[in-house]
């Protein structure tokens, strides 16, 4: 229900607008495929989740199969948004994804530990040091044929991710998830997880909540509603090189939470 309600606002969307600041979200058309062959996936960035806005290019568009080989899959650009076609012929669990991506490189100034981008043409806020900063950004999803399986929620152990510790596809509104935020395989403490359901009507748009993980790195979130819902994280920080560069990582996965 869900699934077709988004499809319709993706035409809707075509013609929008590109806005101020995008989060990347990843989208199969079902969770589900137990009776299907194949999945079609769709991939974007979008201020309204999950209304694609800007097509996300990316050069490893891939999936985990549930017996944890890797996939290439090969992608089809429109202007808005990335399609992928996957095939889902075994039994188990498959992790989609975008692959670690490198995006823009921009200006930011830290400023009491918080990080402020601006445009150069009107000159660098006041009082902090300035810093190139690179974009890094990463989605993605999983979708199930018959009973899901664990294989593929072993953590990449590179750069910044999220290990679900409660499996994706098992999702029930109300009950617990837990989530472990990791970078380079360590856990991540005090990190801030944004979690916004989808919007199913146009213009209509649901506030985010923040959860914040432990000292193990590992955060408890609890929808309460059945839904789409679109999970992010981001990482700030400095290189240890002296010529002030920085990089800016963002981890988000769209999740199927059911009754």
């Amino acid at each position: 229900m869900y699934l077709r309600k988004l499809i319709l606002l993706f035409a809707a969307a075509s013609c929008a607008g590109v806005a101020s600041a995008h989060s990347p979200y990843l989208l199969p058309n079902r969770f589900d495929v137990t009776k299907r062959d194949h999945v079609s996936v769709q991939a974007s960035f979008t201020e309204a989740f999950l209304i694609p806005d800007v097509v996300m290019k990316a050069d490893d568009y891939h999936a985990m199969l549930p017996d944890g080989t890797k996939a290439a899959l090969v992608p089809v650009y429109t202007k808005d948004l990335a399609v992928i076609d996957v095939a889902t012929t075994l039994d188990g669990t498959y992790r989609l994804s975008t692959g670690i991506r490198a995006g823009r490189v921009g200006k930011a100034a830290l400023i009491n530990d918080e990080w402020k981008f601006f445009d150069e043409r009107e000159g660098a806020p006041a009082g902090g040091r300035v810093y190139e900063i690179k974009s890094v950004t990463c989605a993605e999803a999983y979708v199930s044929r018959g009973t899901p399986t664990e294989k593929v929620l072993a953590p990449g152990n590179r750069c910044f991710e999220s290990q679900m510790l409660t499996h994706p596809n098992r999702l029930i509104a109300g009950s617990g998830i837990k989530v472990r935020v990791l970078f380079d395989g360590k856990p991540m403490p005090a990190q801030v997880i944004s979690v916004q359901r989808a919007s199913l009507e146009e213009g209509a748009k649901s506030a985010p909540v923040e959860t914040r993980t432990g000292a193990d790195g590992i955060a408890n979130l609890t929808l309460a509603e059945p839904g789409l819902y679109h999970a992010m994280a981001r990482y700030r920080f400095a290189l240890p090189s002296g010529e002030a560069k920085a990089e800016s990582h963002t981890y988000a996965i769209t999740l199927e939470v059911t009754e």
